[in-house]
C-alpha cells in the first residue's frame, strides 16, 4: 500500500554521497537531488523500480510484480481461497470472477463433481 506522504510527512533527513560527475549533470539539468532521491526511493517501495536492476519494466499479474529484465520477484500475491502464496511454478485458474490456485480449483471441482453425482443419483430415485 503506498504511503501517504503528504498526511505523514518524512521526519529524518537522509544524506547521500553522488559522484562529482552526477552532481554536476544534475545541477546543469535543473534536476533537485533531493526530490530525485525521494522519487527513486518512493517508486521502489511502491514497486514502481526493480531493486536490484533499477528497471521500470515491472509485470503486475496474478501472482505478483515480476521485473521483466532481471526477473526477480517484488511482490508475491496469496490466492484469494486458501492465502497460499503463489510461486513461479504455481498457477492459477479463473473462477467465479477471481483466480484461486490450482489446488483449490481442483478441490472445487471435485466438489462440484460429487454434488453433481448426488443430484443424478436424486433424480434416479425420482423415477
Amino acid at each position: 500500500m503506498p504511503h501517504d506522504w503528504e498526511k505523514h510527512p518524512a521526519s529524518c533527513l537522509v544524506n547521500c554521497t553522488i559522484p562529482v560527475k552526477l552532481r554536476d549533470f544534475l545541477k546543469e539539468n535543473g534536476i533537485n537531488r533531493s526530490e530525485l532521491f525521494r522519487k527513486a526511493a518512493l517508486d521502489m517501495y511502491e514497486h514502481q523500480i526493480c531493486p536490484k536492476c533499477y528497471s521500470h519494466d515491472i509485470i503486475d499479474s496474478y501472482k505478483g510484480k515480476i521485473c521483466r529484465d532481471c526477473n526477480k520477484w517484488l511482490v508475491q500475491k496469496a490466492c484469494t481461497n486458501c492465502d497460499v502464496l503463489y510461486t513461479p511454478d504455481r498457477h492459477g485458474t479463473p473462477y467465479k470472477d477471481t483466480i484461486i490456485c490450482n489446488d483449490c480449483f481442483t478441490t472445487e471441482q471435485e466438489g462440484l463433481e460429487d454434488w453433481f453425482a448426488k443430484e443424478l443419483s436424486k433424480g434416479d430415485k425420482d423415477e
